[in-house]
């Protein structure tokens, strides 16, 4: 039994280093994409109007006569890094107020759930199309509407934590040794319900990529002429018959970056889950 838990954890552990090498790759192509991008993304050429893939644009052209793969290098910064700053912002914001409402309680717990509910009775798109509709188009726009809800997860999840961590006999020790609350929070209690946080994030992550690009794809996030997969997508839809490969590349990017950083959240929990065992 423990030589089979032990083979299930390795391959586990195997499995989450492959896709974090994924995901790394992903992230440094991301911010050297402009180094990387064999033409200009931006610029426009009447000449090559819709040109199939070839050795001088390997993924063809759109029809303004832009370099496909250029974009989709370039469109992967707009959506692999807002995406990431987006998660980690929620996360900080979430896991701070969560913490605070699960330690002190009171008024401030109150506020801060049912704000989080009066949230959360919204779908999350819904809501974010709403806003992203009321402020106009733009990434920042974009990640402050999917932001609104995004904290909401990471807030609930680390209060219940807080909350069944701050009886344990180990904190009434620290608090008996003189220790503050703000210290008994952030350097005894957060570490210890950090993990379940992370994997949370890393399973949002997609999703959050997911939503940037659905907003971009009704035209209420990221605005042409950027190059954002999302966007890239929805100029290119009326022509898809055309020129498919306008669609099938940023597609194709964004379902493979998607699927990595959900593999990748979905094996950190797992492991997490065998070393419960």
């Amino acid at each position: 039994m423990n030589r089979i838990k032990c083979v299930s954890h390795e391959a586990i552990k195997c499995r989450v280093l492959i896709f974090f090498i994924l995901a790394g790759l992903l992230v440094a192509l991301s911010i050297v994409a402009p180094s990387l991008a064999p033409n200009d993304p931006y610029k426009t050429n009447s000449e090559f109007m819709k040109v199939a893939p070839n050795s001088q644009f390997p993924f063809g052209t759109d029809r303004y006569g832009r370099c496909v793969l250029s974009r989709v290098l370039m469109g992967a910064r707009m959506s692999v890094l807002s995406s990431l700053a987006l998660v980690a912002v929620s996360f900080i914001v979430g896991t701070t107020l969560g913490t605070l409402c699960g330690y002190y309680g009171g008024v401030l717990d109150e506020i801060v759930m049912r704000i989080a509910d009066v949230l959360l009775a919204f779908p999350q798109m819904v809501l974010a199309i709403a806003v992203a509709g009321i402020l106009g188009g733009g990434l920042f726009n974009a990640m402050l509407a999917l932001g609104i809800t995004s904290w909401t997860l990471y807030a609930r999840l680390s209060r219940s934590l807080v909350m069944e961590m701050k009886e344990e006999p180990f904190i009434a020790a620290a608090r008996f040794s003189g220790c503050g609350s703000v210290s008994i929070m952030f350097r005894h209690i957060l570490p210890n319900i950090v993990g379940p946080l992370l994997v949370n994030a890393a399973t949002q992550i997609g999703t959050m990529m997911i939503g940037v690009a659905g907003l971009s794809f009704l035209g209420i996030g990221v605005t042409p002429p950027s190059a954002e997969w999302g966007s890239m997508i929805n100029e290119a839809r009326t022509y898809v018959r055309l020129a498919p490969w306008t669609v099938l590349a940023p597609s194709g990017a964004m379902v493979f970056t998607v699927m990595v950083f959900n593999y990748l959240g979905d094996s950190v929990r797992d492991m997490m889950d065998v070393s419960k065992l």
